[in-house]
């Protein structure tokens, strides 16, 4: 009796010590887990860039609203010049934001709220991996080797080859 009494005792200190480090944990692994969420739609958006470049004729303004998200957050680091510059960033946050937040309460689900988190990461990750991926596909077409000529005329043209 006396080792299992022992035992229980252990077992709450334990969990008394890492109550105060639990938060900090909690907060780490959705910091964790939204960078991994961005980078997954990171490479989507380069995938999108290549898939764009091959077929820009089938391309609607539909397919390409999210890539206005990277040039407002990058419109965000000249806020020290006027504040005018963070309007489509905080617009864009404040709407994803507000999305989550409206689905959180249609839902009645505390974590349903946090969508507007991930929908920013995942937003953000494609647009600025579609951005990546046409500079990494347009550099990789003018460095291009005699064998990539029709790629570069392709390109130039605007059709591809039948």
């Amino acid at each position: 009796m006396q080792s299992i009494d022992f035992l229980l005792e252990t077992l709450r200190e334990f969990l008394h010590q890492t109550e105060a480090f639990l938060p900090r944990l909690l907060l780490a692994l959705v910091v964790v887990a939204i960078g991994w969420l961005f980078q997954q739609y990171f490479n989507i958006g380069k995938g999108r860039a290549r898939n764009f470049l091959k077929h820009r004729k089938n391309a609607k303004l539909r397919h390409l609203a999210l890539a206005g998200v990277a040039p407002a957050v990058c419109l965000f680091l000249l806020t020290p010049f006027s504040v005018i510059f963070a309007l489509p960033a905080l617009a864009w946050a404040l709407l994803c934001l507000g999305y989550g937040v409206v689905l959180g309460m249609r839902l009645r689900d505390a974590c349903a709220a946090a969508a507007g988190i991930a929908a920013i990461a995942m937003q953000a990750g494609w647009s600025f991996g579609f951005f990546a991926g046409l500079k990494d596909e347009l550099s990789r077409l003018n460095t291009a080797g005699p064998k990539d000529n029709a790629a570069r005329e392709t390109l130039k043209s605007g059709r591809m080859p039948q």
